[in-house]
């Protein structure tokens, strides 16, 4: 199991989940081979102890209550592992880790733990990004009855509105079927056919690729 396991973690420890004695492990060369970097008695009291000097320390208090052995082995015994993101101290930087815990036999646990700085960032600026897309969407919807976000590929949309009538964030699955069964219903009938013929996929694509825009008044 650690074997396979080191494809993925850098540092992998096999704990004896009766008296916490431990072995830890480091891959090395391209093969990821496991070589042993240390070995100790009190696994979760050494942990908790260089927590205070090597987890940040806005996330130690949160690592320290986290990581509890009774809570990971309650886990690990209702069949689920148990997993914790966390950040160390590295040079004066906050860096994102990864730890996950599995069951390799009735006495012994193994954690893996894994760098996942460039992950972590990465969800953390589209996280960001989204944000500021929805302020955004959300300011204009002040101003319009309703926006449309509109995957012109499957036809999945979201729709926002300020409008009581409508309200926010309601996703629909075919953007095109339901503006043709709305324009049916409630576009004048001297404007009716002008807009269902103007209200395709075909020809929304078409004009945003020559024009850069499409707008029609009805």
């Amino acid at each position: 199991i650690a074997l396979a396991l080191a494809n993925d973690y850098s540092r992998l420890f096999v704990i004896n989940s009766d008296d916490d004695s431990y072995i830890e492990y480091t891959t090395n060369g391209a093969d990821k081979e496991l070589v042993q970097a240390s070995a100790g008695e009190n696994f979760f009291s050494a942990v908790h102890r260089d927590a205070r000097e090597q987890v940040w320390p806005e996330d130690q208090d949160y690592f320290i209550n986290a990581f509890q052995k009774d809570t990971m082995l309650k886990a690990l015994e209702n069949g689920r592992s148990f997993s914790l993101t966390y950040r160390l101290n590295l040079a004066g930087s906050p860096h994102y880790f990864s730890l996950k815990t599995i069951r390799a036999s009735d006495h012994n646990i193994i954690i893996g733990v894994q760098d996942v700085d460039d992950r972590k960032r990465r969800e953390m600026e589209s996280e960001a990004e989204n944000r500021t897309y929805t302020e955004i969407v959300k300011s204009l919807a002040s101003q319009y009855e309703a926006i449309y976000h509109v995957d012109l590929t499957t036809g999945h949309y979201m729709e926002y509105s300020s409008s009581n009538r409508f309200g926010f964030f309601r996703p629909g699955e075919d953007f095109f079927e339901v503006s043709a069964a709305n324009i049916r219903k409630v576009i004048h009938p001297g404007d009716r056919d002008r807009v269902l013929h103007e209200i395709r996929r075909d020809v929304l694509l078409n004009s945003i690729r020559t024009s850069g825009s499409f707008t029609i008044t009805y």
